[in-house]
């Protein structure tokens, strides 16, 4: 738990073998801060999962 709080978020191996959409996703998801980060509903609506 201590790695979570105290290291940056984790990054993708190989970015440029992923779609931006994806990585965009994923940023969203992976924002520290509870009030910055998007709610279950905001991620349900991202075109990610269009």
């Amino acid at each position: 738990m201590r790695k979570i709080r105290d290291q940056p978020p984790p990054k993708l191996k190989n970015p440029h073998k992923t779609s931006s959409l994806l990585q965009g996703f994923l940023g969203r998801c992976l924002i520290r801060d509870p009030s910055q980060r998007a709610t279950a509903i905001d991620l349900l609506d991202h075109p990610f999962l269009r």
